[in-house]
């Protein structure tokens, strides 16, 4: 996973190979000022399973940035929110996507994180 300008306090629906489960909260610490920030995902395309899905990006108590994604690309979701260097800050990302096909994978998979950053 990328990280731009900021560090990770703590991620809940992580895994280590970058797959994420529906629902993926945590807590970052910006190491700059920033006025928004935004998470990087990725969907699976799979056989007969082609249709868009919609993700949504939450930071605190923000309202919710929701976008429609297409599989196979990458996706930036983006929310506008002032952000303090040093100070912690929770974020929720959602994907209503569930993959079908997981193999002999017995995890509840979502989506791909590919990073995390504010600017």
């Amino acid at each position: 996973m990328q990280l731009d300008n900021l560090t990770v306090e703590d991620l809940d629906g992580w895994h280590e190979d970058g797959w994420c489960n529906r629902l993926l909260r945590g807590r970052v610490k910006a190491t700059i000022a920033a006025k928004s920030f935004y998470a990087d995902i990725w969907i699976k395309g799979e056989p007969g399973n082609d249709r868009m899905t919609a993700a949504s990006l939450s930071v605190e108590t923000s309202t919710p940035e929701i976008v429609d994604m297409a599989r196979e690309i990458s996706t930036r979701i983006e929310v506008a929110y002032a952000i303090e260097p040093g100070v912690d800050l929770a974020f929720r990302v959602y994907c209503e996507n569930l993959l079908t096909q997981t193999g002999g994978d017995a995890r509840q998979l979502s989506f791909v994180l590919i990073g995390l950053g504010v600017r």
